[in-house]
């Protein structure tokens, strides 16, 4: 895609404890892919920081966890790879419905995404991410495999499997991407405050919520431990692939007390 999108983003600079770097964050050739699994409620309700934050239900007591692959080939920050386990959630809803937020995401505006864990590849978008939205950024592994219409994304830490996703691009029918913009949200956690942070994309884009279109393997690290108290399902119930995406990232944009 063209650098269009752009167009208007003014940088500032920041300065970090070790270097220094320029806000908003662009990404400008990226691939990625978000797959999502369910959990029950119950199981992840303690996982939240904040009783502000309700898990987004997509059927009474099942929520899910999505676990996003981005492949970042060019950014402002250089090239990098990094995976989210997130939980989406509800910040201060006046009531819950299931099913209606994860499906109508561009209409529920308190909708976002609880970031758990966030690995990358590269030490600067570690600490960039940390010390200015409070991410749980740890430096791991992560390597995309694309053979025979399956896209394998794998992730470890210290040669130790964490997960692995395999989505079968079959899922979608033959259909072609189309263009989709989304400001999506997250939610962290950073001195004692919750941060949303708006981040808005452009990308090519489909989506299934064929069962199974993605399937979750964990291997036997911690997090891999974690991920199996809750229960997750192997198979997912949500698959979005991202072939062409670009995006912004800019400073929190709001802050709320815990």
């Amino acid at each position: 895609m063209d650098r269009s999108f752009f167009n208007n983003v003014r940088q500032q600079t920041v300065r970090l404890s070790e270097r220094e770097v320029q806000l908003p964050i662009l990404y400008y050739d990226v691939s990625a892919f978000a797959s999502s699994f369910t959990v029950p409620t119950r199981l992840i309700k303690g996982i939240l920081p904040s009783k502000h934050m309700r898990p987004a239900e997509i059927l009474p007591g099942r929520s899910v966890v999505t676990i996003a692959a981005f492949e970042y080939r060019d950014t402002s920050v250089g090239p990098y790879n990094e995976v989210g386990i997130t939980i989406p959630v509800l910040l201060d809803p006046i009531i819950n419905l299931p099913v209606l937020p994860l499906l109508l995401e561009k209409r529920y505006k308190k909708l976002g995404f609880y970031v758990h864990h966030l690995p990358v590849t590269t030490k600067v978008a570690h600490d960039a991410g940390r010390e200015v939205w409070g991410y749980p950024k740890f430096i791991g592994e992560i390597a995309f495999e694309d053979k025979d219409s399956v896209l394998t994304m794998s992730l470890a830490e210290k040669g130790e499997l964490i997960l692995r996703v395999r989505l079968d691009r079959s899922a979608f029918g033959g259909r072609r991407p189309s263009p989709y913009f989304w400001d999506f949200r997250t939610y962290t956690i950073k001195d004692g405050k919750i941060l949303k942070t708006v981040v808005a994309t452009r990308s090519l884009y489909l989506r299934t919520m064929k069962r199974g279109a993605s399937t979750l393997e964990l291997g036997s690290h911690r997090i891999s431990g974690e991920l199996a108290s809750w229960d997750v399902a192997k198979d997912s119930i949500d698959t979005r692939w991202m072939p062409d995406f670009q995006s912004i990232l800019p400073e929190a944009e709001s802050r709320y007390d815990q």
